[in-house]
């Protein structure tokens, strides 16, 4: 089994760089897709070693295309379901509906599912972030999505409290029972 981390007893050491592209979302500008795809792979050849991760609201073919030919490493579906602000929410069907396209386009084994926002606060409905809630769902991504390596959870700036604390506890402690490898 290969790991990217040195084992406990030896001395630290720097492993690679990493890149981390947030966001991939429908291009603006009719371009933008080409000339990005392109540095990403430009980087890639030059810098075969640097891990590289995108994280995606609506997916493209272009995207699917990165990941399939190599260039990108991981894609995280943001999934975020709770949000104090309204427009940065989505519902779990609209969640699953997005990793169903990373489903069909046969990229799961380099794509995670990011829970989001991982706050203490109430979101935008009034409602609070219920680990059981936490639970449930990533069950439900572990029995419908057996290929996905993983789920990772955003958190945005928010008070630092015990009730904070706990909540990223828990999400840590889920994401290693459910995902240990």
């Amino acid at each position: 089994m290969s790991t990217s981390r040195p084992p406990p007893t030896a001395p630290p050491k720097f492993i690679s760089a990493g890149l981390a592209l947030d966001e991939w979302v429908p291009p603006a500008q009719p371009d933008n897709e080409r000339w990005l795809a392109e540095g990403l792979r430009a980087g890639r050849k030059e810098n075969p070693d640097v891990f590289s991760a995108i994280w995606s609201t609506e997916p493209t073919p272009a995207l699917f295309e990165l990941a399939r030919d190599g260039t990108a490493d991981l894609l995280i579906v943001e999934g975020y379901t709770h949000s104090v602000k309204a427009s940065q929410s989505l519902s779990w069907d609209g969640a699953l509906r997005r990793l169903e396209k990373f489903a069909e386009a046969k990229v799961l084994e380099k794509t995670i599912f990011s829970f989001g926002h991982i706050t203490a606060e109430k979101n935008h409905r009034g409602e609070h972030l219920k680990q059981k809630w936490l639970r449930e769902h990533a069950e439900e991504l572990k029995r419908s999505f057996p290929a996905i390596p993983g789920i990772a959870f955003f958190q945005p700036n928010c008070p630092d409290t015990p009730e904070q604390r706990d909540l990223l506890r828990f999400c840590d402690r889920l994401s290693a029972e459910l995902w240990p490898a």
